[in-house]
């Protein structure tokens, strides 16, 4: 497995344990040293505060649904292209 397929696999896997509420395994897949550039107010730092996040949009958007509709991955940098639902 590619580097770039090694690092898509990770973010795609952090990016639905967001989305579904997965704690534990977005801890294991956010970087230690990960910043949030966009704080929630009140939103911890680091990945206390990715996780603390994921619960605050679980509880808002109960009934969201995440399709992810591309991923680009290039070295060490992935992007994803998303759509969202929710009420």
């Amino acid at each position: 497995m590619s580097i770039e397929e090694t690092n898509r696999a990770i973010v795609l896997r952090n990016f639905r344990a967001f989305d579904s509420g997965d704690l534990r395994t977005l801890e294991e897949t956010t970087a230690p040293g990960f910043v949030d550039h966009n704080l929630l107010e009140g939103q911890l730092p680091g990945v206390r505060g990715t996780m603390q996040a994921s619960q605050v949009y679980r509880a808002a958007f109960p009934d969201a649904k995440i399709v992810v509709e591309e991923t680009i991955a290039e070295a060490d940098k992935v992007v994803i292209r998303r759509s969202g639902h929710a009420t």
